[in-house]
């Protein structure tokens, strides 16, 4: 390694230091100084990026997020025509052209929570002039045919063949197609995916009959999709899931055996203790469709950072999302808000790994937050009464 590299790689070194203690703005000049000592340096385009975003600087940070197509290659590449999406034979559109009277797929290309995230993003496309279709994996299919229809988007799923197109667009490179050069350009309406009316209503009966005094109904999620074939992956999912013990002062937390409040699990294929009390259905929830569903039904929902935390803020429902230390950079580091939902309230780990005291924190803030609900409980029936 000659002393540019040595020095690059410092600077990056430096930048993931000043990361770990928040200090992004540092961070962010190590990153940029180590790219221009380096400029195939792959790692300090990608850490650029993501500081950038968590900055909401986004119009440089978007453009950087395309060198998530070279994360798989090692190395930075310049040229847009040689990145990894070079497999689809249509031509790649970022906006940069008009598409209007077109045919465009807006496919997803990573996780569920990322395309939950960025689908919202298929109307603005539309206004372009497109015809548009979402090419998505089979299980959300229904979800967002029910949440799209009569719009005139369309949904194919990964088990169907592909429809004619002109143009392509992966799912995540729509912010920098939209133009979404700063954060108060977010799509941040919500709700923008829906529950189906008749599913919504078997849920809410189910759950009435099986919690009948219940005045509060919690959703509960503490652990992301394992990810075994990406190591990046298999780090980041065992720092944002939670072992379930640490929920124990929530889930105890009213006097033994009062009613009033029903958590209800969210987490497909969790294993959960007897003695929480948590509800557990799962084993009917087939795809996001279910879950949306399930989730119409309740009045908060509490999740570790993963795609049911995304459904949830889009439906506009109220979403606790609990966060690790090193965040992801979507929600702009420590903000206890998001711009990108407006039903979402975030709660971090003030120390790598420290699940005891956001517990703590959700603890304070659901004694609040329960109280409120049982009050408006409380005078609904008086009001009930006073009307007979």
């Amino acid at each position: 390694m000659n002393s540019l590299e040595s020095s690059a790689h410092d600077q990056y070194n430096q930048g993931l230091a000043f990361y770990e203690q928040l200090r992004y703005g540092d961070a962010l000049a190590c990153f940029i100084r180590a790219r221009e000592i380096e400029p195939d340096y792959l790692d300090a385009h990608w850490n650029e990026c993501l500081m950038r975003l968590i900055l909401g600087d986004f119009k440089e940070g978007w453009a950087l997020h395309e060198a998530r197509w070279q994360k798989n290659e090692g190395r930075w590449e310049p040229d847009p025509t040689k990145r990894g999406w070079h497999r689809i034979a249509q031509p790649l559109w970022v906006g940069d052209f008009s598409i209007e009277g077109k045919t465009i797929c807006l496919w997803g290309e990573q996780g569920f929570g990322d395309m939950l995230q960025f689908c919202r993003y298929a109307a603005a496309v539309q206004a372009r002039g497109a015809q548009v279709f979402l090419y998505v994996r089979e299980s959300l299919v229904r979800l967002l045919r029910q949440s799209f229809a009569g719009v005139g988007i369309d949904v194919v799923g990964n088990n169907e063949p592909l429809p004619p197109f002109d143009f392509h667009c992966p799912m995540m490179s729509l912010p920098l197609a939209c133009g979404t050069d700063s954060v108060e350009k977010i799509p941040a309406s919500t709700p923008y995916l829906f529950a189906n009316e008749q599913d919504t209503e078997q849920w809410r009966k189910r759950l009435l009959q099986a919690s009948p005094l219940a005045t509060q109904k919690i959703g509960l999620v503490w652990s992301g999709l394992s990810r075994i074939t990406n190591p990046y992956a298999i780090q980041m999912d065992q720092e944002r899931s939670i072992d379930l013990d640490f929920f124990a002062p929530l889930l105890t937390q009213e006097p033994q055996g009062d009613p009033r409040t029903q958590w209800i699990s969210l987490q497909k294929g969790g294993v959960l203790p007897a003695h929480f009390g948590v509800l557990d259905l799962t084993q009917d929830l087939q795809d996001w469709a279910d879950t949306a569903a399930l989730i119409a039904n309740l009045d908060l929902v509490i999740s570790c950072d993963t795609a049911v935390a995304h459904l949830a803020a889009s439906m506009n429902k109220p979403t606790w999302i609990l966060s690790r230390w090193s965040g992801c950079w979507r929600w702009m580091g420590h903000r206890i808000d998001s711009p990108w939902y407006p039903s979402v309230r975030l709660f971090h780990q003030p120390a790598r790994g420290d699940w005891a005291s956001v517990i703590s924190q959700v603890q304070m803030a659901l004694g609040v937050h329960s109280q409120d609900v049982h009050s408006q409980e409380a005078l609904l029936q008086n009001g009930n009464q006073g009307q007979h």
